[in-house]
């Protein structure tokens, strides 16, 4: 999803859409969109994924902590990406590359990481309070 959205902001930087000095209204909105996205897929694949589970192992959690689990992993690590993802293409384009072959690949990269990292963290915090 961050790379979807580092190519928007890129496109919408080089069409003058996005400001590179401020938040604009389209960058706020990109950021907007790509974190409802974030958080309406992690709800859909925790479904898929608490399905697959049921059906394929004697011993599942409820699909109350498969949704609370991915939901909050889906927007700490869309969160985080979002803002991520819109520096790389600013700072990009500020430094005279071309966002369009930085941005998409260092989030994918970025993105990776963050969202193991934040899924991990989640998990551990979730099954810690014994929900």
């Amino acid at each position: 999803i961050s790379s979807a959205l580092g190519a928007r902001i890129c496109s919408s930087i080089h069409m003058g859409y996005t400001s590179t000095t401020k938040m604009s209204k389209d960058l706020k909105t990109n950021i907007e969109s790509g974190l409802i996205l974030s958080i309406f897929m992690s709800f859909i694949l925790s479904i898929f994924a608490w399905l697959l589970c049921s059906y394929t192992s004697p011993v599942c959690m409820s699909v109350y902590k498969f949704i609370l689990i991915s939901v909050l992993s889906g927007f700490f690590s869309g969160f985080i990406m979002s803002f991520t993802t819109s520096g790389i293409a600013i700072l990009s384009y500020k430094g005279g590359l071309d966002p369009d072959n930085t941005t998409i690949p260092s989030s994918a990269s970025i993105g990776d990481i963050v969202t193991m990292f934040t899924f991990l963290v989640v998990i551990k915090f979730v099954v810690g309070l014994g929900i």
